[in-house]
């Protein structure tokens, strides 16, 4: 309380005043009359000063105490402090509609008052304070981002329609198709079929054959592999050896040692059958 009453009294030193006003700073004529209607409704004794870079609509017009217009933003905001110092802003509005440039004219209220209220594009106010400012201009930023992700998209699917159907299919394009699957078809086709290709493709084919068949089949072959065979089945046998064979208790395990019994047979003559 008392910092707030040392703050009026120094500013009351340099010429500040005590009448209260509230300050509307816009740029389109329909963001500026909604910024007003909502401060009337508000507060309807409190008069309005419209700063603006557009000329307001008439009813808008008609709800302001004061309208200064001017196209350049800089000179607005100079203006518009000058104006404004002899009274007490007991609000300030801006008009963040997502309207390109006009900086100094948006940060206007942030040097005139200590209450600041922002109008954002789809037509809700939030007060000028730092967190919200930031989540306003992520929202925004986060917008930008994703419909330029999106026009990239498009241009890049129009131009992908440019190369692979018009260029594609242009006179020049069909002829270099055409002379390459020419050529293609001249080694593909002529050139395989050719005598000396014929040639050279028998001549490979004899040699894998020959070492393929002939010579896998061969004496010295076949007596390597039945030496290699032999030795293995040794090698198996001796180690098989040194475990005193435990493979041949399998079956045993396997088969039971209880006797089988057999039911009583009855004969056609009514003779008794025999237990094995």
């Amino acid at each position: 309380m008392w910092v707030k009453v040392g703050l009026k009294s120094v500013l009351a030193f340099f010429g500040k005043g005590e009448k209260k006003v509230a300050a509307v700073f816009g740029i389109s004529p329909g963001p500026c009359h909604t910024a007003v209607t909502h401060l009337k409704a508000g507060a309807p004794e409190v008069p309005v000063w419209l700063f603006a870079t557009a000329a307001p609509l008439p009813e808008t017009s008609a709800l302001c105490e004061r309208v200064y217009v001017r196209r350049r933003s800089l000179l607005l905001f100079f203006q518009a402090q000058i104006r404004l110092w002899p009274y007490w802003v007991a609000i300030a509005v801006s008009t963040w509609t997502a309207e390109h440039g006009r900086w100094p004219l948006k940060l206007a209220p942030f040097f005139t008052s200590f209450r600041v209220l922002l109008l954002n594009r789809w037509g809700g106010f939030f007060p000028g304070k730092p967190a919200l400012v930031l989540l306003h201009g992520s929202r925004l930023l986060l917008g930008a981002a994703i419909s330029g992700w999106s026009r990239v998209k498009e241009i890049s699917a129009g131009l992908w329609l440019l190369v692979s159907y018009h260029i594609w299919r242009t006179s020049p394009v069909r002829r270099a198709r055409d002379i390459a699957y020419g050529l293609w078809r001249l080694a593909s086709y002529h050139v395989w079929r050719s005598s000396p290709v014929r040639r050279v493709r028998d001549i490979g084919y004899g040699f894998w054959r020959l070492v393929s068949y002939h010579v896998w089949r061969s004496s010295p072959i076949r007596r390597a592999w039945d030496v290699v065979a032999g030795r293995s089945l040794a090698a198996l046998a001796t180690i098989l050896g040194w475990f005193s064979y435990p493979h041949r208790g399998w079956f045993q395990r396997g088969h039971g040692s209880e006797s089988l019994e057999m039911g009583a047979c009855v004969t056609g003559h009514g003779s008794n059958g025999r237990r094995l």
